[in-house]
């Protein structure tokens, strides 16, 4: 059976990635966390772990385990597109192809190279030129029992903000206008996560007076305290899970390329803040209306 385009197949989630030659399970190394290679299983080593969490054009792989200054480790590479080049982790996120074959799953930079497991040594991880033949560049992906999806489902999504217990809400009044109200599950308090280039659009399930549909952005420029508003134009944002929460249905919002993240302080309308992990006012709550 010849692969199959898995972008519509592939479900996002955190997977452990055992090898179809070696049966060994892809990771970062634990004496340089920039490596990636495979090692024997290891069923409480999040080192072994991958959340894989889709944008329009594939998918994004990021290890669960950060690097030890707090930094996510994206699945990547650093030299030209050849055979041989290493596979590395670094807060660089590149975009994924995955497609299904055999019960496993290719992962794939272009339409040339792949994930490859070397054969001689069975522990270096490198791309190589796509052969339909090679089990060692087959993934078989193996849920993990604590995986959730790596962002909101699809949907209409309640965002209720972890710090105040108020909910995410577009004015009924000033439908350019976004707060944090008491949640009461209206639809203007009812958004919806849409793959975009590298993250997500945010649609709010309530539309403009004239019928416009409204997506969650900023007003220009992108800053320090820019108000977040609502606009008939998509704004990209970057969704990622808040790996504190064991829960794993808490995420923070952040614009493209910065830390700047929606929160939510009390008494104020939300705006973009520097985004500090000890404060609970950026971390947003997701729920089902």
């Amino acid at each position: 059976m010849g692969p199959t385009q898995g972008c519509f197949l592939f479900i996002p989630g955190i997977y452990t990635l055992f090898n179809g030659c070696g049966g060994t399970t892809l990771q970062t190394d634990p004496s340089d966390r920039t490596f990636v290679i495979a090692n024997e299983f290891n069923d409480s080593d999040s080192c072994q772990q991958w959340e894989f969490t889709q944008v329009a054009s594939g998918f994004v792989i990021r290890c669960i385990l950060d690097a030890s200054n707090g930094d996510p480790l994206y699945l990547m590479f650093r030299g030209g597109l050849r055979n041989g080049e290493p596979l590395r982790a670094g807060p660089t996120p590149m975009v994924w192809n995955v497609r299904q074959q055999d019960g496993c799953i290719r992962i794939m930079f272009s339409d040339q190279f792949c994930l490859d497991l070397d054969r001689h040594t069975e522990r270096k991880v490198h791309l190589m030129k796509i052969s339909l033949s090679e089990p060692c560049q087959l993934w078989f992906p193996g849920e993990c029992e604590s995986s959730l999806a790596a962002a909101p489902g699809p949907g209409a999504q309640m965002l209720v903000n972890v710090k105040a217990g108020t909910a995410l809400e577009m004015s009924v009044l000033d439908r350019g206008s976004v707060a944090c109200g008491l949640p009461h599950k209206a639809r203007n308090q009812q958004w919806i996560f849409e793959p975009r280039e590298e993250g997500y659009s945010i649609l709010c399930s309530k539309r403009a007076f004239d019928g416009r549909p409204m997506y969650l952005t900023v007003e220009e420029p992108a800053k320090l305290h820019a108000k977040v508003v609502a606009s008939p134009f998509p704004a990209t944002w970057i969704v990622e899970r808040n790996n504190a929460d064991k829960t794993r249905d808490t995420f923070r919002l952040s614009w493209p390329n910065s830390d700047l993240t929606i929160t939510a302080p009390e008494g104020h309308l939300p705006d973009l803040m520097h985004f500090d992990g000890a404060d609970q006012s950026m971390i947003w709550r997701v729920s089902r209306p």
